[in-house]
């Protein structure tokens, strides 16, 4: 079992989101991996080496997939590679540096946050796998036995963008998503998008050689927003001919498979269970007023007198979005900071940025 866009469900001993990989001991017998190998390249099959590490029978190791490249005494290791979300090869190899113990046929597919990918077991003692290939669990269990495939895992959206990355106020915007297939194939997909806090409006996309899509059916989905209707969402929200200049613009996409199976990108957030996330990918209008050189950081709350109070400011938390230096973070949390400055009238803030999506 590996998991190769962590977020949540495991954290190293120095507090980090790393990426991880499960070896399990079938056997009877305990494993010496002394000298054994993993790696994540084909043409490199001892990228990486394992000290005196042991596996006793029906035992679990994790192995995090973080670059750092050190092992303590309590055999928590790291390998000196980081796992590919997008796909790539990872092997198990023996001392020899040549025979594959374990390796995927070429490559394991596109990886979602926080979904793991490996063998599912059966069993209660003697555990043994369910079926031949991989297949991405319900739940992710590193140190535990694997759970069943997801029966109810949607499309995957591999990659996603759009265009222009800062659009004018009279361009038009296309958003374009890469899909792999996992059960079933697609039978839609859907743009949700807003502008500031306005309604969500939900547009189809295409891949069918039109509608702004360059090639049919090849699992690249495409829709054009034009300035009209994104002019229309902004004066939902202000007044008729309010320019969207230095707005925010955000979005996501959902695809349905043709057995109903459906999946959000990014997917929302459990905020009772989970820690929390981006909601939405987003982007700013350009506005042409902001010139020089100095970088301007773009910050956008609900409601922008949520810290004020009858008799000074609040230190409540309200969410936010911040576009900064080509980057959006969306769903982040602020708040005054301070004791003798809370009260200020232009205070200090905190923002809080998620987990796994820090400011750069």
């Amino acid at each position: 079992e590996w998991m190769a866009s962590n977020l949540r469900s495991l954290t190293d001993e120095d507090g980090d989101s790393s990426d991880w990989i499960e070896l399990f001991n079938f056997g009877t017998h305990p494993i010496d991996l002394n000298g054994w190998y993993l790696t994540d390249r084909s043409d490199d099959l001892t990228k990486w080496q394992f000290p005196a590490v042991q596996i006793a029978p029906g035992e679990f190791l994790v192995v995090f997939a973080s670059g750092k490249d050190r092992c303590s005494s309590d055999q928590t290791c790291h390998a000196d590679f980081r796992l590919d979300s997008s796909g790539e090869f990872l092997a198990l190899v023996e001392p020899d540096g040549q025979t594959v113990a374990t390796a995927l046929r070429s490559q394991y597919p596109p990886q979602l946050r926080d979904v793991a990918y490996g063998l599912p077991l059966a069993g209660s003692e003697d555990l043994h796998p369910l079926r031949r290939d991989h297949a991405y669990l319900a739940q992710p269990t590193p140190g535990t036995a694997n759970v069943d495939l997801d029966r109810q895992l949607g499309p995957l959206v591999t990659q996603i963008g759009h265009s222009p990355q800062v659009p004018h106020p009279q361009q038009d915007l296309t958003v374009t998503a890469e899909v792999f297939e996992t059960l079933a194939r697609v039978a839609s997909a859907t743009l949700h998008i807003r502008v500031m806090y306005g309604e969500e409006h939900s547009l189809p996309m295409y891949d069918d050689g039109t509608h702004g899509d360059r090639i049919a059916d090849d699992g690249n989905y495409t829709v054009i927003v034009s300035a009209a209707q994104l002019q229309q969402m902004r004066e939902e929200v202000e007044p008729s001919g309010t320019s969207l200049a230095g707005t925010m613009l955000r979005y996501a996409v959902t695809m349905t498979d043709q057995a109903g199976r459906r999946r959000r990108t990014p997917p929302l957030s459990d905020s009772n269970t989970e820690a929390p996330a981006a909601e939405y990918y987003g982007t700013i209008f350009e506005d042409a007023a902001i010139t020089g050189e100095i970088p301007v950081l773009h910050w956008f709350v609900p409601d922008p007198t949520w810290h004020q109070a009858p008799l000074g400011n609040s230190t409540r938390w309200t969410s936010a979005s911040v576009y900064f230096d080509d980057e959006f973070y969306d769903n982040i949390r602020v708040r005054v900071r301070g004791v003798s400055t809370v009260d200020w009238p232009k205070p200090k803030w905190k923002f809080e940025f998620n987990p796994g999506e820090s400011f750069r």
